[in-house]
């Protein structure tokens, strides 16, 4: 009987260990078929371009990728739209401000640069505003103002040029005349 008892015990350690090995197996085969299935998701994502904006950055990106000065990233058919929006708001800024040349550029810059010097002026000024101004005044503000030139400056308005090369530009603020508030060409 004892051998029965042992066979017995032999025979329910032998369908243990197969149940394990079955249950092993199983789980082994459930990894491999979830690892194969990621990465063939994986694979469908790159295939697509939809992930490049996460692979850019060690260059396993599908497509080319560019990056604004923002630090996004747009890759593909969404960096060819970026590049394009920005085009296109380029080239509306040209159209709104036309072809600035760099004697423009230089002087609508330095009658821009006169104007907080100008307004400092007529605040400390006391109740006169911009009467008496004069370069020296403002320079005593804002030592860099060399080539402002002053046309007109009474105790409500005043008008402001520069000339670099042959461009000239002007601000006036006040006045019953011209455009006010707006650096425009030309002299007062």
């Amino acid at each position: 009987m004892e051998n029965d008892q042992v066979l017995a015990e032999l025979h329910r350690l032998r369908q243990a260990e197969e149940t394990r090995e079955q249950s092993r197996g199983q789980t082994r085969r459930r990894v491999t078929i979830g690892l194969l299935l990621a990465v063939l998701a994986l694979s469908l994502l790159w295939s697509t371009g939809r992930m490049d904006p996460l692979l850019s950055g060690v260059g396993l990106n599908k497509n080319d990728c560019i990056k604004n000065g923002f630090g996004a990233t747009f890759c593909g058919d969404d960096a060819e739209a970026y590049q394009q929006q920005v085009g296109q708001i380029a080239t509306g800024l040209g159209a709104a401000t036309g072809s600035v040349s760099e004697e423009q550029a230089s002087a609508q810059a330095n009658v821009r640069a006169s104007i907080p010097a100008i307004e400092t002026y007529a605040a400390d000024n006391g109740g006169s505003g911009y009467a008496g101004m004069s370069i020296a005044a403002l320079q005593a503000i804002d030592r860099a103002l060399t080539d402002i030139v002053i046309t007109s400056a009474t105790a409500s308005s005043y008008c402001v040029q520069n000339t670099v090369g042959t461009q000239t530009y002007s601000y006036q603020q006040g006045g019953a005349t011209g455009v006010n508030g707006v650096i425009t060409p030309g002299a007062c």
